[in-house]
């Protein structure tokens, strides 16, 4: 039952403290409680290219992603030698390592890293005849499968890191999402030096990759560098495409990152217009800590 200027006694002006005995009954609305409503306060209006370039990123990890199972698809089906592709990441990795060393003017760190290269090297030659044979007695169906779900929750639970400055970037469990699936599909193969090979720009690929991606956007958030870095990605991956599947495939695979890029973020902000968030006296208040 509405109580508004019924019981309300005259003489004594309602005050909005839980803690003070007032001559109101439990039930009582004051005539200011609606006027402190406001609507869609949080919500802002985010333009449509800044959309479209925090969607890019989710396009950006897809195409990491399916890189390494073309690469795979390559190598187990249509025996092509892993060296190559190898040798090209590997020399690619180590421009961008040199040229990102040289342009910050930090050595330092150039030592240690250059260790830890050179340990995950060896650390993979002695593993890959035992990795060879993890999954010998699965079937290939399970391993497809298995390789599926983790790419697809590698994709629900990497860290796209859209607003790149002032926060870390912790993609901890898509990093151990791409290296199992890397695991999983490399044990496939006949020979201990595919193994290697294909783990080692898998490695490049999904985890150094998207970290020196983060970095360019974090250091430079106004360049083009990102663009560059996700243009050349999407060349090698179209190449890919044209060498191991029709032009149908490939083609339903851009018309889906074309939706994604351009589609969804108009969607997004059409959907904006139905947005009701009330928020009034009844929230919680919030703290303010000022530092001293």
């Amino acid at each position: 039952m509405n109580t508004v200027g019924i019981l309300k006694p005259q003489h004594v002006p309602w005050k909005k403290l839980l803690y003070l005995k007032q001559p109101y009954p439990d039930n009582y609305i004051d005539e200011s409680f609606l006027n402190q409503l406001k609507r869609n306060e949080t919500v802002s209006q985010v333009p449509y290219f800044k959309l479209v370039q925090d969607f890019s990123l989710i396009v950006f990890h897809v195409n990491n992603l399916v890189f390494v199972i073309l690469l795979f698809a390559g190598i187990y089906h249509h025996h092509w030698d892993p060296f190559y592709a190898t040798a090209v990441s590997t020399g690619v990795s180590l421009l961008g390592y040199v040229s990102w060393r040289l342009y910050l003017n930090s050595g330092k760190k150039t030592s240690s890293s250059i260790k830890s290269f050179v340990l995950i090297i060896f650390v993979l030659s002695i593993l890959s005849p035992v990795l060879k044979s993890l999954t010998r007695s699965t079937a290939s169906d399970s391993i497809w499968f298995l390789s599926f779900l983790l790419t697809f929750a590698n994709l629900i639970f990497h860290d796209y890191a859209i607003n790149a400055s002032g926060r870390p970037y912790k993609p901890i469990i898509s990093t151990n999402m791409a290296l199992s699936n890397a695991l999983v599909l490399a044990s496939r193969f006949s020979s201990a030096y595919q193994v290697f090979c294909f783990i080692f720009v898998a490695i490049q690929v999904n985890i150094l990759l998207p970290l020196f991606d983060f970095s360019l956007r974090k250091s430079f958030p106004s360049s083009h560098y990102h663009n560059v870095l996700f243009t050349g990605l999407l060349m090698v991956v179209y190449t890919l495409f044209v060498q191991l599947c029709d032009y149908k495939l490939m083609f339903l695979y851009i018309l889906a990152q074309v939706c994604i890029i351009f589609v969804l973020p108009g969607y997004f902000i059409f959907l904006q217009r139905y947005k009701n968030e009330i928020s009034g006296p009844w929230d919680i208040a919030r703290p303010v800590f000022r530092s001293s």
